[in-house]
């Protein structure tokens, strides 16, 4: 009787066998790796947003509720995307959203990183969010993104936050 292991990411069945996991073993090396869930969270860089998140929760006073990676579906009759929000909590009352990147940028380049800041400004107007957090694993953001972030969201009613790598690791 053949024994088979069948692959949780691939679903490849393989049979378990000697020829493949080495002659000079008698029975099949242990070995672990991550389930396709922490997988793809770590490979999507889940981490940063998870970091921003503890951040938010060490500076909030006491109430802290949050999720994880919402998709927002606008109503059929608008002919908008959907839109995925990597933070979402509310800090002590106030509604905050925002964007987790592993890149000093928003976006690839200027005109995508101020339709980002855009998408974001307006759906926090949307859902009356009054905070904006943005952050990087990077050492730093861009000069360009600070200058993006001050000018697109200048004027606008939302307490802006700029999170780097030594404020997601304190």
């Amino acid at each position: 009787m053949t024994m088979n292991n069948t692959c949780r990411r691939c679903a490849e069945s393989q049979p378990i066998t000697k020829e493949n996991y080495g002659s000079r073993y008698y029975e099949p090396k242990l070995f672990y790796k991550l389930d396709e869930i922490v997988y793809q969270y770590i490979r999507n860089n889940g981490y940063v947003a998870t970091l921003a998140l503890d951040h938010l929760s060490q500076k909030s006073e006491g109430n802290f509720l949050f999720t994880h990676d919402l998709e927002l579906t606008p109503p059929e009759d608008l002919k908008e995307k959907k839109q995925e929000l990597d933070i979402v909590c509310i800090r002590d009352g106030v509604i905050t959203i925002g964007e987790a990147k592993k890149e000093d940028r928003l976006g690839e380049k200027g005109s995508s990183e101020v339709e980002e800041i855009r998408k974001y400004v307006k759906v926090a107007e949307r859902i009356s969010a009054k905070a904006l957090v943005f952050a990087t694993f990077s050492n730093d953001w861009s000069q360009e993104t600070y200058t993006n972030v001050n000018k697109h969201t200048s004027g606008k009613n939302l307490e802006i936050i700029l999170l780097k790598a030594a404020d997601l690791l304190s």
